[in-house]
């Protein structure tokens, strides 16, 4: 297994534009975690950085998130093929809830 993986970074406010693909350190899980690849994902105003999202607010070219907004609606997972003790291999989708989120 790679120990680094890619992901979209957004430092700045902008357009597709701002968005950055950076090779980073891949998380090592806990004997109670499992490690997941993500294959697709929506993004919404709550995932941008704090500072991000008040300058998009500001000005006018974002909408606060719902209260109730979760990130990662859409997200489709599937669970790593090192993993032996989380059925390996195998898709799994993360279904939220109002309180918290189960995978």
């Amino acid at each position: 297994m790679a120990s680094t993986m890619h992901a979209v970074v957004i430092d700045t406010p902008g357009g597709p534009e701002a968005l950055e693909v950076r090779e980073l350190p891949r998380p090592i899980p806990s004997s109670k975690e499992v490690l997941i690849r993500v294959t697709a994902y929506s993004g919404e105003a709550k995932d941008l950085p704090p500072e991000v999202l008040q300058e998009l607010l500001a000005y006018g070219t974002a909408s606060p998130p719902p209260l109730t907004a979760y990130r990662g609606l859409e997200e489709a997972r599937l669970a790593h093929e090192d993993m032996d003790h989380s059925r390996p291999g195998k898709k799994v989708v993360r279904v939220l809830h109002e309180n918290g989120a189960e995978s």
